[in-house]
């Protein structure tokens, strides 16, 4: 759920929560706004602290995880470019950089990282 409550007073929720281009709505009623913070105070006791980014090499853009998925399915680079709608320059550009951040000395170990940090 797209949610965000300000200063007890306003809410803020999306229109669509998978897709954010088709707008929020502002909620200033008393009840509604007491009632969306109560459903976040809830779900945040029930939230597991993230690993910082720093410590697990930095998180992967959408597009970076895009890029993971289509290989793990065994996509060629030239494939991938179709997919992800780029040059197949800009995938061994990517699959480089995501190997480096990694510490992947290929593209097995580089998904089987990816794999175990929960990114695919």
């Amino acid at each position: 759920t797209r949610l965000q409550v300000h200063d007890a007073e306003a809410a803020v929720v999306a229109l669509d929560p998978s897709d954010l281009s088709r707008g929020a709505v502002v909620v200033h009623t008393p009840g509604i706004v007491s009632g969306l913070q109560a459903l976040f105070e809830e779900l945040w006791a029930d939230a597991e602290e993230l690993v910082a980014c720093e410590e697990r090499g930095g998180a992967p853009s959408p597009e970076e995880i895009e890029l993971l998925r289509v290989l793990a399915r065994g996509a060629k680079d030239e494939s991938a470019a179709r997919t992800l709608g780029v040059s197949v320059r800009t995938v061994r550009r990517m699959i480089a950089a995501l190997s480096e951040r990694l510490d992947a000395p290929g593209r097995f170990a580089m998904g089987a990282e990816a794999a175990r940090r929960g990114w695919i």
